[in-house]
């Protein structure tokens, strides 16, 4: 698509978007005419997503990819282009929760949350990057945590995440001459299936700590990427905002 900044031709990958954060996004930018890619490992769920998402008369694809292989993504973007134009909007979402303690952290858990996190963020990146510059107006969102700040029990997942950031830095520093921005959000507590691994008494001790005192919800972190993706977020880049309900502050 061309660089008219015009949000009902603009195309957007979403990774990880069968269920959860990513699913909310996907339908957020549905409901306000953005055609979308729903990317994740399960196809079933992706293409659940993808025809909720064309109710909104917009064109939706769904795609199978495991991000943490670079040949997979490499495919996926082979499918994209049959279909679209080009890709205006990516937001790499896709994750695990796969914690320990420092100590108990095994080498498999450790590179598989770098794998999918770190590794899958550059390999879309790279993939869908081109691309942009070709469109002179882009907008890349990364999904981080509220752990990034640090978290007991978190070194294999926040150690990636933290990661994120770093590299979303980087890509900000050098896309901004492509007006192609770079932004992260770091989510608190969301009820999303992940959310519910957890323990009640986890989820009871963060509820505790967040000033607004409840879980906040996956649309709440759509509109905050929605906003990021717009035009109106366009001297907004390399930054990291927070959707916590204000954890972050007394973390």
């Amino acid at each position: 698509m061309s660089a008219n900044n015009d949000p009902k031709r603009n195309v957007a990958l979403i990774t990880g978007a069968g269920q959860g954060i990513g699913k909310a996004v996907a339908l957020k930018f549905a409901k306000e005419g953005i055609n979308v890619v729903i990317a994740d490992i399960n196809i079933k769920n992706a293409q659940k997503v993808a025809e909720e998402a064309g109710k909104y008369g917009v064109e939706s694809l769904a795609v199978k990819a495991d991000i943490s292989k670079k040949t997979q993504v490499i495919s996926m973007a082979n499918q994209i282009g049959n279909k679209f134009d080009s890709v205006d909007i990516l937001v790499n979402n896709a994750g695990i929760l796969k914690n320990a303690m420092l100590l108990d952290v095994t080498e498999k858990d450790f590179d598989k949350n770098l794998a999918i996190h770190l590794k899958g963020t550059l390999f879309c990146t790279q993939a869908i990057a081109p691309i942009m510059i070709e469109n002179n107006y882009s907008r890349i969102i990364n999904l981080a945590s509220v752990g990034i700040l640090g978290e007991i029990g978190g070194a294999s997942y926040i150690s990636a995440k933290s990661a994120i950031v770093g590299l979303a830095k980087v890509a900000a520093l050098e896309f901004a001459k492509h007006n192609i921005t770079v932004n992260c959000v770091a989510p608190g507590l969301i009820q999303t299936e992940m959310l519910s691994t957890g323990s009640k008494k986890f989820l009871d001790l963060y509820v505790g700590k967040t000033p607004m005192q409840r879980v906040g919800r996956p649309e709440e972190v759509a509109d905050c990427i929605y906003f990021l993706a717009s035009k109106e977020a366009s001297y907004i880049t390399g930054q990291t905002i927070f959707i916590c309900g204000g954890l972050s502050i007394g973390f």
